[in-house]
């Protein structure tokens, strides 16, 4: 029976690694770089090996996973600011922090005008955005990711469009020419999601 059972989580396991690892490591590239990301999602499959009885089953797992490596993601930048403090190079973590990491969708999203638009929003604004928008997931999904409700989802991501749009109007102003975006673009329009 024992056999049995740890078959079973191990199936689980790479159930939830097969479906959902790509997501997961493309949400950490895009918080931590390319160079840490694969760490920080194979520690957020050791996590979910050692909680396999708390992992919801189905798609509900994503936003579990993406929780459970946004939290690492931020023990990893509060680690590596105790470091550079500790060895002296507190200038050289401000300007690193004040660079967000290389975000995937710079990759797809050809227009400018969009890239420019999303810099221009605060980190948490983009967040959302980009949980929503690229991540696809739902608001629901994105509460649980940010650990907030649905309702204070909602709200932000209200706010979060009315500035983006302020944003992509400022930037649309801009005479430079820009070249159509592809068809892996996320929709960030106003009325871009569901």
């Amino acid at each position: 029976m024992g056999a049995r059972a740890a078959r079973s989580a191990d199936d689980r396991l790479a159930d939830l690694f097969r479906d959902h690892h790509a997501r997961v490591l493309a949400y950490a590239v895009r918080r931590v770089g390319p160079t840490a990301a694969p760490d920080i999602a194979a520690e957020t499959y050791a996590v979910a090996c050692r909680r396999l009885d708390v992992v919801p089953d189905g798609p509900d797992a994503l936003p579990w996973l993406l929780a459970t490596a946004r939290n690492l993601v931020l023990a990893h930048v509060r680690s590596a600011a105790t470091r550079a403090r500790t060895e002296g190079r507190a200038a050289a973590l401000d300007d690193a922090v004040r660079q967000p990491a290389p975000d995937p969708a710079d990759a797809a999203a050809d227009r400018a005008v969009v890239r420019l638009a999303l810099a221009r929003l605060s980190e948490s604004d983009r967040e959302l955005m980009l949980l929503l928008a690229w991540d696809d997931l739902r608001p629901a999904d994105a509460a649980v990711v940010l650990g907030c409700s649905v309702g204070a989802v909602r709200v932000r991501w209200l706010r979060a469009r009315r500035r983006f749009a302020d944003a992509l109007a400022v930037e649309d102003e801009d005479p430079r020419p820009t070249s159509s975006p592809t068809d892996e673009s996320p929709s960030l329009t106003m009325g871009g999601l569901r």
